[in-house]
């Protein structure tokens, strides 16, 4: 009879601890890079965006979202000569490091992984490398 009164402490304290309901905390980037990103330049291999309201009918760029929700506005077809077409894309990305993001997004010929490296950001401007994945 003892025995079945530690099995059931014993269980009952494992039900108890398993269906405890985990938080999720929200994921903490840089100030402002909540927000759409469209291309304004480059220099060598650093891209360079600028903070806008909305996205650009006629370039490129990227909106980060909470909960790693991205959209990325590109070519929708896979000619890139003028004139270009340009739709929004849904993807989603998670946190590596402070200045480090992995993003995996739409595109017209399927599925694409890259991350994007945070080189500077401030109130209007964002400088990021991208790093393709070779897979």
């Amino acid at each position: 009879m003892k025995s079945n009164k530690i099995i059931f402490f014993f269980l009952a304290v494992f039900a108890f601890t398993s269906c405890k309901k985990e938080n999720i905390e929200p994921i903490e980037m840089p100030d402002g890079l909540y927000a759409i990103w469209v291309e304004n330049g480059y220099s060598e291999e650093i891209s360079i965006f600028k903070k806008v309201s909305e996205f650009d009918a006629d370039k490129y760029g990227f909106q980060i979202l909470g909960r790693g929700k991205f959209v990325e506005r590109k070519n929708s077809g896979w000619c890139a000569t003028p004139p270009i077409a340009y739709i929004n894309y849904e993807g989603k990305w998670s946190k590596l490091t402070d200045s480090l993001i992995n993003v995996e997004t739409e595109y017209w010929g399927g599925t694409m992984f890259f991350q994007l490296e945070i080189v500077s950001i401030n109130e209007n401007e964002l400088k990021v490398r991208y790093n393709y994945q070779n897979d």
